[in-house]
């Protein structure tokens, strides 16, 4: 919900300061707004790309960097001094399988990038739960059957981060609902 009402926005945003060109007819300044937000659309999800992959290299030995060192220093806040490990995938026997941003024995972590700023709280989102529900999931054994669950927001428009823990009680929803849309999917495309 959140993805497709900023998508939303940047049209609206892009119809509001583009101005009409003269003797442009309706239906192609309607074409060039479209493509100016997807335009828009498409820078911010170079920057996110950007965004993790730096954080993802200082997790994996590479050099810190503004982002990792609010990323780490948020984390040890949250979980105390952890042995975290970047970009694990994992194939549950349920017949499917993720790739984890982050995790150490006592957390999960997705990384999401979003603009926010110092006064924002950023919230997850029903999708959001799901994803790491299933990877806690996919990564049990690995981490404690009790592992806290969480999205760390980094700021794409302030130095800043947040982190989002769910609780227990929605981590358990979280899986029932993934469960569920796993299970339609399955008999959808005849999944045995």
């Amino acid at each position: 919900p959140g993805l497709e009402a900023w998508k939303q926005q940047q049209i609206l945003l892009a119809a509001l300061t583009l101005p009409r060109a003269e003797n442009e007819s309706i239906d192609a300044y309607a074409e060039r707004v479209i493509q100016d937000s997807k335009q828009q659309s498409q820078e911010a999800r170079d920057l996110g790309t950007e965004i993790h992959a730096q954080v993802q290299g200082a997790f994996e030995g590479g050099a810190d960097n503004d982002y990792s060192r609010s990323v780490k220093q948020l984390l040890d806040q949250a979980y105390g001094k952890q042995t975290w490990m970047s970009e694990r995938s994992f194939a549950h026997r349920q017949g499917f399988g993720g790739k984890v941003d982050l995790y150490c024995n006592v957390a999960v972590v997705d990384i999401k990038t979003k603009a926010f700023g110092p006064g924002d709280d950023p919230q997850g989102f029903d999708e959001h739960l799901m994803q790491l529900a299933a990877y806690r999931s996919g990564l049990i054994g690995i981490v404690t059957a009790s592992a806290k669950c969480a999205n760390l927001f980094v700021s794409t428009t302030h130095p800043i981060v947040s982190l989002y823990e769910w609780t227990e009680e929605d981590l358990i929803r979280g899986w029932k609902m993934f469960e569920s849309l796993l299970r339609f999917w399955q008999a959808k495309n005849n999944y045995q």
